[in-house]
């Protein structure tokens, strides 16, 4: 998730990241933990367990990159304003359409600051 580091290590200078979800969200390790502990107390964990728990570590240093960048990298980030009303499985027709449109607003302010930015 958020391969921002990544991009950093190839070279990327100016990195754009396209956000689902606001600033101050934060993966939720804690549901992921208390699974684990529930699934694996018979000494038997799936690997879909430790996939989640890596993900979410991945994620929250991805985010720690993002929140303290080296010096020699900007980083922008593009969230939309409102939540988003589209699911992972079982979307309505009418949450996409406003995801869509939230992100298409997203986009086109980020856009508008960047014009006015640079042309000055």
């Amino acid at each position: 998730p958020l391969p921002v580091r990544e991009a950093y290590r190839r070279g990327a200078r100016k990195i754009v990241v396209i956000r689902t979800v606001n600033a101050d969200f934060h993966a939720q390790s804690a549901w992921v933990h208390k699974l684990k502990s529930w699934i694996c107390v018979s000494g038997y964990c799936p690997k879909t367990i430790d996939y989640l728990v890596q993900h979410e570590h991945a994620y929250e240093q991805e985010l720690a990159f993002i929140a303290n960048p080296p010096d020699d990298v900007e980083i922008i980030q593009i969230f939309a304003d409102d939540d988003l009303q589209s699911k992972l499985l079982g979307s309505t027709d009418m949450g996409l359409r406003h995801d869509y449109q939230t992100g298409i607003t997203a986009g086109n302010t980020f856009l508008h600051t960047q014009k006015t930015f640079y042309s000055a």
